[in-house]
């Protein structure tokens, strides 16, 4: 996304997405996760005190939607 003030002006914006994530484990965690996701489009997406073993493509899928 560019978003200009003037000519040859322009602002390159990143979002990020930074979440405390205790308890990522069940369910109800990773759905509420996916509708901030799906809300605020970030670029990256930092996730904390998740506490889970192992990280594949079905949980990054759960989380991020495919996209």
């Amino acid at each position: 996304m560019v978003e200009g003030g003037g000519v040859g002006v322009g602002v390159s914006i990143m979002k990020l997405l930074s979440y405390n994530a205790r308890g990522l484990g069940g369910g109800e965690k990773r759905v509420e996760v996916r509708c901030l996701v799906q809300e605020k489009h970030p670029f990256v997406l930092c996730l904390q005190e998740f506490k889970l073993i192992t990280i594949d493509d079905l949980f990054i899928n759960s989380i991020w939607g495919g996209h």
